[in-house]
């Protein structure tokens, strides 16, 4: 009977432990070539996670602690992109869409307003 509640409890924190974790995705909206680009996810507690960029400028990042993460993008020739204060919660995606790099140099234009 003993083994049995071993057993048990045992399925049962770690069956918690995975299933309160949750997801990050994001998809760079460029017309880059994605293979070089480099990324780092981190709380500040915690080790970085590192990962890539696929064909397609999605990535995914799954089993994540919830909380709020960091998120920096990175290709060579490019500036940085960081993205701080991501939002992770239990059992949700957190979706990172339209993110774009701009060459080192480039100057972002400022809108005009008409007064």
């Amino acid at each position: 009977m003993d083994l049995f509640r071993i057993i048990v409890f045992t399925f049962i924190v770690h069956g918690t432990a995975f299933a309160q974790t949750g997801f990050i995705k994001g998809i760079i909206d460029d017309t880059l070539d994605f293979s070089d680009i480099k990324g780092t996810a981190y709380l500040t507690t915690n080790e970085p996670i590192f990962f890539e960029v696929d064909s397609t400028g999605k990535f995914f990042l799954d089993s994540l602690q919830p909380g709020q993460w960091n998120v920096v993008l990175e290709k060579p020739g490019y500036e940085p992109l960081m993205m701080t204060g991501v939002i992770v919660r239990a059992y949700k995606h957190t979706i990172l869409d339209y993110l774009h790099l701009f060459p080192i140099g480039l100057k972002k234009k400022k809108s005009k307003r008409k007064r």
